[in-house]
């Protein structure tokens, strides 16, 4: 059995950490918290960070979009 999806509970600053490191490596996650508002914000910090990334030149555009479309707010 392969794991391909993965749900991350709560989208405080460990929850969005956890959420983006496992984005990364290329699985869907689903970011939970309270409400979707809360969770669609943690989902909006994790992609600003990940455009500082790519402003750092430490990943590329291409590789920070397929990371973004890995988040799920639910």
């Amino acid at each position: 059995m392969q794991i391909k999806e993965i749900a991350v509970i709560g989208a405080g600053q460990m929850g969005q950490g956890i959420a983006q490191v496992a984005a990364q490596a290329g699985f869907l996650v689903k970011l939970a918290d309270v409400s979707k508002e809360t969770a669609t914000q943690g989902v909006t910090k994790i992609v600003t960070r990940l455009k500082q990334m790519v402003e750092k030149q430490k990943c590329s555009l291409e590789q920070c979009e397929q990371w973004s479309k890995n988040l799920v707010p639910v």
